[in-house]
């Protein structure tokens, strides 16, 4: 049976994340302004609007990712340290 280890929940932990953020985020931005965050395809609302929203989106996700990556590598790596550990005291 397959291990579930840190470096392989860590993608799916990511993608909950930055749902949950761009939630956040979305209904922060309608709290702010009245109105539902911007669109790519709204020609209604200006470039600069979409762009500022696209990079916001980018930048939170992108640093969701990146921590939660290093979070999962740090376990990974103490559990593997931890798990030879063990194994040198069983085998002597």
């Amino acid at each position: 049976m397959p291990v579930l280890t840190a470096r392989t929940v860590a993608p799916f932990a990511a993608m909950g994340a930055t749902w949950i953020a761009r939630k956040g985020l979305s209904s922060a931005y309608a709290r702010r302004t009245g109105h539902v965050p911007p669109k790519a395809d709204d020609t209604e609302v200006s470039i600069v609007s979409v762009l500022a929203w696209a990079l916001t989106t980018a930048v939170v996700s992108a640093a969701i990712e990146v921590i939660i990556t290093r979070v999962a590598a740090e376990i990974s790596d103490s559990q593997e340290v931890s798990s030879f550990g063990e194994q040198d005291a069983i085998t002597g």
